[in-house]
């Protein structure tokens, strides 16, 4: 009844692998013995979602990928494993809720279908021809602590064999309907020819899918029970920072042919996410450190020329009374003046390059006044050392030597 859903399924879920990307994969491998569920850090990560408006919250969440294809399971062996695996956890101490879904949010996958509304076929061009969609279980919504605008979470009524249901959030229901208050209407979901037919029953508030630096997506969750057919990853919300061990004692009991189960707190599978992003900021910050050495050498370099063509005047002004400290400031002044002149230059485009940059800052204006105060001094300071050299030499500087240069 669901072949074309879970036709689709299936081929993301090969095309995905693991539903988890393959360099998120090796460092999810060196980290499965790393303990329990991220209580010891969860604010710095939950005010980088608060000011993403990421809407969702993986403090205190642990994720847990098994892989039963490598196994050799067949789709009833999953779907009795995973359905097993959510009664076992929900019922360990220490575990306030518990939920699957198929492709985890914020670890840079993802996966899409095609919505098809009754009175307007999907053309080209139109947003909702491709959709992002998920499959989820009762509990998942709770657990990530995404809140439901209206209407209910799935429950034991959406089964294989009943009627198609879909949970969309608040930028689907606008694009298609446009309006939130969507509970009952129907749309297409998996083909343009033969969409299968299903009925909202709920409206989520938007969160972010692939990264925090996502715009809102449509996206629409599909029951696992109708169309359950391949890995999940477990979510749990825990206050128990030692549930990882009892959780893979639990799950090689259940089947110890398995590989061993992958798990790590939420909010590191979401800090692998924001790898790519690390790196830049890694990459930024080097040619921020190579740019800072190249202004002081450049400052020195210009200084201890503009001393070595001054040689005479210098020799003059001492020969006429000037003291060592009254040089120094002359020659610190001359600096100091092209340092400022760069400054207001360079933080005049260091603002256009923020805006610009806004909607990968998290947690910080583009124009925060605090960076650039920073900024502003760390580089007088280091044009103040490169200064000095120069105008310590010019200080030094015996007057009767310098006459007597041509």
């Amino acid at each position: 009844q669901h072949a074309v859903l879970e036709k689709d399924q299936q081929a993301i879920a090969a095309r995905l692998g693991r539903h988890v990307p393959d360099g998120i994969q090796r460092e999810l491998h060196l980290r499965e013995h790393g303990g329990g569920t991220d209580q010891q850090r969860p604010d710095g990560f939950a005010r980088v979602l608060k000011a993403a408006n990421a809407e969702l919250d993986p403090s205190g969440v642990l994720a847990v990928t098994v892989d039963t294809g490598s196994a050799g399971r067949t789709t009833e062996e999953r779907r009795q494993f995973f359905t097993r695996l959510l009664e076992e956890a929900r019922q360990t101490p220490g575990v306030d809720s518990a939920g699957l879904i198929d492709v985890p949010p914020l670890s840079l996958s993802n996966q899409q279908s095609v919505a098809v509304l009754p009175d307007r076929p999907a053309e080209p061009g139109d947003g909702l021809r491709r959709i992002e969609y998920a499959t989820i279980t009762p509990g998942y919504l709770e657990t990530m602590r995404i809140s439901l605008l209206s209407g209910r979470d799935f429950d034991s009524r959406d089964v294989d064999g009943s009627p198609g249901v879909a949970i969309v959030n608040a930028t689907f229901a606008n694009q298609a309907f446009g309006r939130t208050d969507v509970i009952g209407q129907h749309f297409g979901l998996g083909s343009r020819t033969e969409p299968l037919d299903v009925e909202i029953v709920a409206v989520t508030q938007d969160s972010k899918i692939r990264s925090v630096g996502d715009q809102p997506r449509p996206l629409v969750y599909v029951p696992w029970a109708k169309s359950g057919t391949h890995d999940m990853t477990m979510v749990l919300r825990s206050r128990d920072p030692a549930l990882a061990p009892v959780l893979r004692a639990k799950i090689r009991e259940m089947d110890a042919a398995l590989p061993p189960p992958m798990l790590l707190p939420y909010t590191e599978l979401v800090g692998l996410g924001l790898l790519p992003a690390k790196l830049a900021a890694a990459l930024a910050t080097g040619f921020g450190a190579i740019a800072l050495l190249l202004v002081a050498v450049g400052l020195y370099g210009v200084l201890a020329y503009s001393v070595a063509q001054r040689t005479r005047e210098i020799g003059i002004r001492m020969a006429l009374g000037a003291e060592h400290r009254q040089v120094q400031r002359l020659v610190v002044r001359d600096g100091m003046r092209l340092t400022g002149i760069g400054l207001v230059v360079g933080l005049g485009l260091a603002v256009g390059m923020g805006m610009l940059l806004r909607v990968v800052l998290f947690g910080i204006s583009p124009v925060d006044p605090l960076t650039y105060g920073t900024i502003g001094v760390v580089l007088l300071v280091v044009a103040a050392l490169a200064c000095w050299l120069p105008a310590r030499r010019a200080a030094t500087t015996d007057p009767v030597v310098a006459l007597r240069v041509e």
